[in-house]
C-alpha cells in the first residue's frame, strides 16, 4: 500500500519537476534561505518565507472490490503570497490536473483531477493572500 507520506513526496516532487515550486528533494532535506523558487513544503505553511506552497494529503478512500488494487486519495494545494496566490495556484493547477499514467517519485498515479478551489483571504499571521486547491489522486500500488 502507497502511505501518505509517498503521495505527499510525490506531489511535491511534481510540482518541484514543472518548475512551479522548489523542495530539497527528500522529507528530511534542508530548505536554503533563499531557496531558486518559491519553497513547498509537506502539510503546513511556515510563517517564513510569506510566498510559499504547502501540500496535505487528507484522505485515503479504499475500494470495496478486493481485486480492484487502486487507492484514491485526497490531497489539498495551499498557496500564499504577499499579494495575489491565485498565479501559484494556477500553476499547480495545470502542472496536476489531468495527468495520467505518470510516475511521480515512484508512485504510480492514474489519474489526477482538480476538485475544488476556495479563496481563503488574508493569512492572519503574514497579511499574504491565500488559497487552497483540493485534487483526487487515483494511485495503483
Amino acid at each position: 500500500m502507497t502511505t501518505l507520506q509517498d503521495v505527499t513526496v510525490a506531489v511535491m516532487t511534481r510540482l518541484h519537476d514543472s518548475g512551479v515550486a522548489w523542495w530539497p528533494g527528500s522529507p528530511d532535506g534542508a530548505y536554503p534561505k533563499s531557496p531558486p523558487h518559491t519553497p513547498v513544503f509537506a502539510k503546513r505553511l511556515p510563517a517564513t518565507p510569506v510566498t510559499a506552497v504547502a501540500v496535505n494529503v487528507y484522505g485515503l478512500d479504499l475500494q470495496p472490490d478486493p481485486l480492484d488494487p487502486t487507492e484514491v486519495y485526497r490531497v489539498q494545494v495551499r498557496t500564499r503570497a504577499p499579494y495575489d496566490a491565485d498565479p501559484q495556484a494556477d500553476q499547480a493547477l495545470a502542472a496536476l490536473h489531468g495527468a495520467h499514467h505518470q510516475v511521480w517519485a515512484g508512485v504510480r498515479v492514474q489519474r489526477c483531477r482538480h476538485l475544488s478551489t476556495a479563496q481563503l483571504g488574508a493569512d492572519p499571521s503574514t497579511g499574504a493572500d491565500e488559497r487552497t486547491d483540493n485534487y483526487e489522486i487515483e494511485v495503483l500500488p
